[in-house]
């Protein structure tokens, strides 16, 4: 009962770690501006423009200042995002109350699509970007 405990509260552990610093798990990352894009595989397509697409959405919001920074979190596949956001199983983007970064769920960035299937809708990723 005792070794039971000791591994329940260790994967306990390395999830809540997990959770804080996913950039454990998220080894390819690159930073445009304030936004800092983290990926568990080499990123692909035009960021850069997308990125774009999201600051133009992002300054006409009322919500954000110029300073913000934001991490960014792109799920390869639909068990990473679950992973990483078990509270938001119905929706393409996911912001971490606790320390803000943002996950979204796996997509083709040349595309600028999101291509998760729990939403009938397709949502493009720039503006799902702004949108979180």
């Amino acid at each position: 009962m005792k070794k039971l405990f000791l591994i329940l509260l260790l994967a306990a552990a390395a999830y809540a770690a997990l959770q804080w610093n996913p950039g454990l798990y998220y080894g390819e990352s690159a930073v445009f501006d304030n936004f800092t894009i983290h990926s568990s595989e080499p990123l692909q397509g035009d960021i850069a423009r997308l990125i774009v697409m999201a600051k133009d959405r992002l300054a006409a919001s009322e919500f954000t200042a110029p300073g913000d920074t934001f991490d960014v979190y792109i799920a390869t596949a639909a068990r990473d995002y679950a992973f990483f956001t078990p509270f938001c199983k119905d929706r393409n983007v996911c912001v971490n109350a606790l320390n803000g970064h943002i996950f979204i769920a796996p997509a083709d960035l040349d595309k600028d699509i999101i291509l998760a299937a729990s939403i009938d809708e397709t949502r493009h990723f720039s503006a799902a970007l702004a949108g979180a």
